[in-house]
């Protein structure tokens, strides 16, 4: 069991070092309005109302497992909190009419009050990205086998790209092309040759590739076996077989599934409070201030005490939710190394 844990904690650490937050997970986004309307303020305030729980529907979806986000929607806890937790609303481009109203509307939303919903209801939650997986699926029905083709249900890109739009867990997708085609045959994918894999774990410049194995049964069901690959470790994790009788479905049932995989593994438990005593190792007065920007940003932290003060460099008493593991991974996000030898040192990644 301790092997098995030990390898999970390495692939996590790996699947983020290198990440970099290209966007904020509690951004929201812009949502056109164009429609027709006598009442054009009416109309207003209507889709504002419908935008402001669509995006923090959205994070819902992006940062809790499908059990909590099911949870809040069901109890309809969210609901007194909207008005409370709204940053500011934007709006551009508007346009009204004497028969329509058009404009674009983005709804901000306060980052720590979103935090506060979760640990007022006891809800774990995560806000950590993954480096790019690479996705590799085979597709057999009776006699016919595919595998890095668009002739594989699979690949139908659309249907991915949507279902990974916004999320967490972030997924690179092959090109399809004969080159790839020889990297990875259908059959080395089918056997999981570790040769194969690392090459085109190598062409994608990847450490981790998810393998997806779909079979069409004789009722029209699809058994759907998923594995995860780790190249730097060259070993196999199981993580799941799937069974699915609808087809369109098929993208969604497994993204979602593979969300929830990365989500689970990445939970801030906010029953568990830790503390670090550590020295902040800064360049200059100007990066000791970022570094101390970015651990109390965190949405796990709760408390930092300045404990010993010296030229560019503090000892501090760091309170954060969560385990140590998931403090290290939200640094790493933010460029930022936490190691500790024979003491704790908080660095600027160099």
């Amino acid at each position: 069991m301790n092997n098995i844990t030990n390898f999970i904690f390495a692939v996590l650490i790996l699947s983020i070092s290198s990440t970099s937050f290209c966007k904020n997970i509690y951004d929201t986004d812009f949502h056109h309005i164009e429609i027709k309307t006598k009442d054009a303020t009416k109309t207003k305030l209507e889709e504002i109302e419908k935008i402001k729980i669509k995006s923090f529907m959205n994070i819902l979806n992006k940062t809790l497992t499908t059990e909590n986000e099911n949870y809040l929607i069901k109890e309809n806890q969210y609901q007194k909190y909207l008005d409370n937790i709204v940053q500011n609303i934007i709006i551009e481009n508007e346009l009204i009419t004497n028969e329509k109203y058009i404009a674009d509307i983005k709804i901000n939303f306060i980052k720590k009050d979103i935090i506060y919903i979760f640990r007022n209801h006891k809800l774990n939650y995560s806000d950590i990205r993954s480096n790019p997986f690479l996705i590799l699926s085979t597709y057999n029905e009776e006699f016919i086998s595919y595998g890095l083709t668009l002739k594989n249900v699979f690949y139908n890109i659309d249907k991915l790209i949507l279902e990974s739009e916004n999320k967490l867990l972030n997924i690179k997708l092959p090109d399809l092309n004969p080159n790839d085609r020889f990297i990875a045959s259908h059959k080395n994918i089918i056997n999981e040759d570790i040769e194969s894999l690392s090459k085109i774990a190598n062409k994608y410049n990847v450490k981790n590739i998810f393998i997806i194995k779909i079979k069409k049964l004789k009722n029209n069901e699809l058994n759907i076996k998923i594995d995860y690959y780790s190249d730097h470790t060259k070993t196999f994790l199981f993580l799941g077989d799937l069974n699915l009788y609808d087809v369109n479905d098929l993208h969604n049932y497994v993204m979602s599934h593979l969300n929830n995989w990365w989500k689970n593994n990445h939970l801030i438990d906010n029953s568990v409070i830790n503390q670090v005593i550590c020295r902040i190792d800064s360049y200059n007065y100007s990066d000791l201030i970022d570094i101390k920007n970015e651990i109390v940003n965190l949405s796990q932290f709760k408390f930092i005490k300045t404990i010993e003060i010296s030229y560019n460099n503090n000892i501090e008493q760091i309170e954060f939710y969560g385990d140590y593991s998931i403090l290290v991974e939200s640094l790493l996000l933010n460029n930022i190394e936490i190691y500790i030898n024979d003491k704790c040192t908080i660095r600027t990644m160099k």
